[in-house]
């Protein structure tokens, strides 16, 4: 999706975007570890977030289908927790033959 954000409320809308990039990207396995991309570490690297900071800013966009998954797992004692997955950069848009032209 492309995004047009307004000066007046970019942070509010840049907030949002990163909530819907975690949410659709975010899986559990087996209940006991969750992947994301890794531009989620990064961003949270460049933000200065510590682990707690990083869980508390995943947490609000866990899917619902994730929310106990996610609870029991952030309860456990295991320090990898986390599973970074490179972003596919690949191109998803289709663009119709006559607007190729």
């Amino acid at each position: 999706m492309v995004r047009v954000y307004t000066p007046k409320s970019v942070f509010q809308e840049l907030e949002i975007a990163k909530e819907e990039y975690i949410h659709t990207n975010f899986k559990i396995q087996k209940g006991q570890k969750i992947y994301l991309p890794k531009l989620v570490d990064l961003y949270a690297k460049e933000s200065g977030l510590c682990h707690t900071g990083l869980v508390d800013m995943i947490e609000h966009s866990v899917p619902d289908c994730y929310q106990d998954s996610f609870k029991s797992i952030r309860k456990g004692k295991s320090l990898k927790k986390f599973e970074w997955v490179p972003h596919d950069f690949t191109f998803r848009y289709l663009l119709s033959p006559d607007l190729a032209k």
